[in-house]
């Protein structure tokens, strides 16, 4: 949309996304913080059992968590550029980055509503 409706050189480095210099130290940052969120997030529902955790320690275990891990950050980076890409730039431009990251963490737990836990569903979008 960015190219056919705004005429876009580089729409994905519109949303958010440019090669510049200290992208590294974003990626780690975001990492960082999105990993902590998602540990408050769960680890409530592992001590209060509402998530099973079992520990399996064999070879072919690692290499499943690296094609998992793999796998689901591809996935996020996908959801990512599609789910807040064209709509999220337009309202960038309209309330701030502030705003539009807030109104789009809104929107996006609205939009999962079905699945529980409203609240963590905002601090996992943020």
């Amino acid at each position: 949309m960015g190219y056919a409706l705004d005429r876009q050189q580089h729409p994905l480095s519109e949303q958010g996304l440019p090669r510049r210099a200290g992208w590294r130290n974003e990626a780690g940052l975001g990492l960082a913080i999105g990993w902590a969120l998602a540990v408050v997030c769960v680890l409530p529902m592992v001590v209060g059992g509402g998530i099973a955790v079992v520990l399996v320690l064999e070879s072919s275990a690692w290499g499943w968590l690296l094609a998992d891990a793999a796998f689901f950050a591809l996935a996020a980076l996908a959801e990512e550029v599609a789910f807040r890409g064209y709509g999220f730039q337009r309202f960038v431009q309209s309330v701030g980055s502030l705003g539009a990251a807030l109104g789009y963490a809104a929107f996006y737990a609205i939009v999962q509503a079905l699945l529980p836990g409203l609240a963590i569903r905002v601090l996992l979008s943020l």
